[in-house]
């Protein structure tokens, strides 16, 4: 694997973390939990709170 993709996943680990953090108030949450609308609500997340775009 190339470092940069190690990075990117490095940070998008990170990214959903702070974003579960402020949604649930946990790192890390059961995959049970998990729904379509939080899938959309981390996009928004990281398009609007870090600036991410496509390719990010």
């Amino acid at each position: 694997m190339c470092e940069c993709t190690f990075l990117r996943w490095e940070r998008c680990g990170k990214y959903l973390s702070e974003f579960l953090n402020k949604r649930e108030g946990s790192p890390d949450i059961p995959i049970k939990k998990l729904t379509s609308g939080m899938i959309d609500d981390f996009e928004h997340f990281l398009r609007v709170t870090k600036e991410n775009g496509n390719n990010a």
